[in-house]
């Protein structure tokens, strides 16, 4: 009998499992084209800002989203196309992103310091957006001491990994960002 109560409830966790990813990547994929172009176009790829006009969304729930639908004008455009669950659907996915600490760094033709910190031995996000007309290839020592990841003009990328101590600092041409990792 204890063996076939844990069976049903191991099963039961996966499927739950298996379903809120199913969730969270049904959110990024209407997040990506809800109104047939997407609030990422003004959200950036991950909910971070992208430097666009509609700002870091990330960790914002349903109250929020109902509320900029209503009364943003540019979020009247998709105020008729979304229905209620996928309102609370887009809000989940939000939420989700929220959870995960994140560092934007956009790189274009501008010489630029930034500096971000993040908090040590937590799960986090670096967003890079590429505003160049070129394919960059960025250095990225704390994920593996000889990384790199390719970006394509006008795209967004995204990595995660466990901050350790210290400072990261990257750099790309005149562009150059410094996490501190507390």
């Amino acid at each position: 009998m204890k063996i076939l109560l844990f069976c049903s409830l191991f099963f039961s966790i996966n499927f739950a499992y298996a379903d809120s990813k199913t969730l969270f990547e049904q959110g990024e994929h209407l997040f990506r084209t809800a109104g047939g172009y997407g609030c990422s176009t003004c959200h950036g790829m991950f909910a971070q800002g992208g430097g666009n006009v509609g700002g870091d969304v990330r960790g914002k729930g349903i109250d929020k989203l109902n509320r900029a639908l209503e009364k943003e004008p540019t979020m009247l455009l998709l105020s008729n196309a979304l229905n209620l669950a996928q309102r609370e659907l887009l809000a989940s996915y939000l939420i989700e992103l929220g959870k995960i600490p994140s560092v934007e760094w956009i790189i274009d033709d501008q010489v630029t310091f930034s500096n971000a910190s993040i908090k040590l031995g937590v799960l986090s996000q670096l967003v890079l957006v590429n505003k160049r007309l070129e394919t960059i290839k960025v250095a990225l020592p704390f994920v593996a001491k000889s990384s790199f990841i390719e970006i394509k003009p006008y795209e967004t990328k995204a990595v995660q990994w466990i901050p350790k101590e210290g400072t990261i600092e990257l750099v790309y041409k005149q562009s150059v960002l410094a996490i501190e990792i507390k």
